[in-house]
């Protein structure tokens, strides 16, 4: 392995002959097999057609599938989704001032990110080093009386440092890691979904236990949870828990993480709460188990909102979840989000959509909705006083 002959800047490659012609993995022509196994996990590559990409590093594209990452020019990194729906950087660029031979470049990538798929694939970290030292002002020239010997522990790094006289020194080798992480604990990461690593966590609401006519304080845990057809004396999973409205305000405020539908919230790639109503208090409801499937940074959300009820479920959803029948009760929400997208498809003078249905807030806590804005004569906008 103390030969290895590789650099950031190996990748693929065609290799030909008069009779054939092969593909060639950027390790191929590596002295030790078992570097020839191997992956890179950064690519240094350059484009000399376009003045931005005259340098540029590339994620190992097997490694950015497996750990979900995406190219973000803006941040200089390779990022993901975290389990809170957050751009989360996993590979990050660092680049000195300069050009060429006087920029400095350092790409780092998160450890645990790299256990990950290093114990999926049951792989090790070589690392390869390669340093030369030198006093500018004594060393002209390598000279001939050098000495070597070896350095390392012997256990993980390897190595040989070899010394020209007093004024300069280069060194070699490598260093073996082993960061992967368990196969068990692979298998628990794949199946949490992005939720939480690990022992789940739940929080105490205060519920409504309509099977007992109790109303306290009940965990969301759904082994402390029934349902109608297995004997127990756990609440059931469909007692709801009641909030503040002030509840929906953070998801309210920031439309491009969080879509709020007419009785679901979701967060872009993180979590789904199922189902929520809103009752004639103006009350924000929701089932324990379905409070039960947030992260528990979340539940901690909905906990400081909680409070008793002041009223029952909503019509609508009495009529949908314990009937299952069709709500026919006249809704305007539905109609009024009609009539703005056909103004908006009529592109009238007096009238302008701001912001796409689909990634609305709401008005009143009853669902998804549009910023809304008159076009007036200063090219400004007046909004809907009831819609934040």
């Amino acid at each position: 392995m103390l030969h290895w002959n590789f650099s950031a800047s190996s990748g693929w490659s065609l290799a030909g002959s008069r009779d054939e012609i092969s593909i060639e993995a950027p390790l191929a022509h590596e002295r030790d097999a078992v570097i020839q196994r191997g992956e890179p996990i950064v690519f240094f590559r350059s484009f000399e057609g376009v003045k931005q990409k005259d340098s540029y590093f590339e994620v190992n594209q097997r490694i950015a599938h497996i750990l979900g990452l995406h190219s973000l020019e803006d941040r200089n990194a390779w990022c993901t989704l975290s389990r809170h729906g957050d751009i989360d950087h996993i590979v990050e660029i660092g680049q000195s001032e300069g050009r060429g031979a006087d920029r400095l470049s350092v790409v780092t990538m998160r450890r645990s990110e790299l256990a990950y798929y290093a114990g999926a694939s049951d792989q090790l970290l070589l690392r390869m080093f390669d340093f030369t030292r030198f006093r500018s002002k004594d060393m002209f020239m390598w000279k001939d009386d050098r000495t070597s010997h070896a350095i390392g522990s012997n256990t993980s790094i390897f190595g040989n440092l070899t010394i020209c006289g007093n004024g300069g020194s280069y060194s070699r080798g490598v260093q073996i890691l082993d960061l992967g992480i368990h196969k068990s604990d692979v298998l628990r990461r794949m199946m949490s979904f992005g939720g939480d690593d690990g022992v789940k966590q739940y929080v105490l609401f205060i519920a409504h236990d309509w099977r007992h006519d109790t109303i306290r304080e009940f965990s969301c845990d759904p082994e402390q949870l029934a349902n109608y057809f297995v004997p127990s004396q756990h609440p059931f999973e469909t007692s709801p828990a009641f909030f503040r409205p002030e509840v929906l305000s953070k998801y309210k405020a920031d439309s491009e993480k969080y879509t709020i539908e007419y009785r679901s919230i979701s967060c872009r790639g993180a979590w789904h709460l199922r189902s929520f109503g809103i009752n004639e208090a103006g009350q924000v409801h929701a089932y324990l188990c379905y409070l039960g499937e947030l992260p528990y940074e979340e539940q901690l959300h909905w906990k400081q909102f909680n409070e008793p009820p002041k009223a029952g479920l909503s019509k609508s959803v009495i009529t949908s979840d314990f009937k299952g029948e069709f709500c026919d009760e006249y809704d305007p929400f539905p109609s009024l989000k009609q009539r703005l997208q056909q103004l908006d498809e009529r592109r009238v003078d007096w009238w302008r959509l701001n912001s796409p249905l689909k990634k609305g807030v709401s008005c009143r806590g009853r669902g998804e909705l549009p910023k809304l804005g008159l076009a007036v004569g200063n090219g400004e906008s007046a909004s809907c006083g009831r819609c934040e």
